[in-house]
């Protein structure tokens, strides 16, 4: 990973180090038994534009970063994290500082620019943080400005982990002990990866956020509904 940020140049993702970023990835989620089911895997294959997902575990990021070669709009605290802050860098991730309406603005600029120099798919979070679920906060609609304004498709990733015990976010808990936590455990996790593409074509912002909100909460509520978490999960 250190080689990989080497190869990455002022926040412009770099081929070799998407490749190094994402194969660190894949390898993490099959050292821990990590496995993937994609309902529509040709479909991600495919995916151009933004990628918006839920934020509802520490490993949703390694998650879509496996499946894509992306770029990341990410809450300045990650620069700062051992190892996820260099590996953020190294693939092209815009920061924001939370709550800092300047440094909003300027990272859809910078969020628009990027898709417009180079077809990389972008993803983000539009809740704006971690959520335990199962269902997801409110969408802002910042992200779907940017992507009107880049006139570029949406698709929508509802994420989910069976047991999810053992992936979900802890208030004040470390992410050494978070990951102490997943490696601990006895039986293997699946990680669902749901793809919807609602159309959202002429909607205002706040419009398309409230449609892909739902979206997601359905998809989320078949997947529990199909895989209910066991005891104490």
């Amino acid at each position: 990973m250190l080689l990989a940020a080497l190869f990455s140049g002022r926040g412009e993702p770099s081929p070799v180090a998407l490749r190094v970023a994402r194969a660190t990835c894949r390898a993490f989620l099959r050292l821990n038994a990590i496995r993937f089911r994609i309902d529509e895997p040709e479909a991600v294959q495919r995916l151009q534009g933004f990628a918006f997902f839920n934020h509802v575990s520490y490993l949703d990021v390694p998650a879509v970063l496996a499946l894509l070669p992306v770029r990341f709009l990410a809450t300045a605290g990650v620069r700062r994290l051992p190892l996820i802050g260099w590996m953020a860098r190294a693939v092209g991730t815009v920061f924001v500082q939370r709550g800092n309406g300047a440094s909003r603005e300027a990272a859809r600029e910078d969020l628009l620019a990027a898709y417009r120099r180079q077809p990389i798919p972008i993803a983000l979070a539009p809740e704006g943080g971690v959520q335990p679920g199962p269902t997801v906060a409110p969408f802002r609609h910042g992200a779907f400005e940017v992507a009107a304004a880049a006139e570029a498709p949406v698709t929508l990733l509802a994420l989910d982990y069976h047991p999810r015990g053992y992936v979900a976010w802890r208030g004040g808990e470390s992410l050494l002990r978070a990951y102490w936590r997943l490696a601990a455990r006895r039986e293997p996790i699946v990680a669902h990866v749901m793809v919807r593409r609602p159309d959202l074509g002429g909607l205002p912002a706040s419009a398309a956020a409230a449609v892909s909100e739902r979206a997601v909460n359905d998809a989320l509520a078949s997947a529990w509904a199909a895989t209910p978490p066991r005891r104490g999960q």
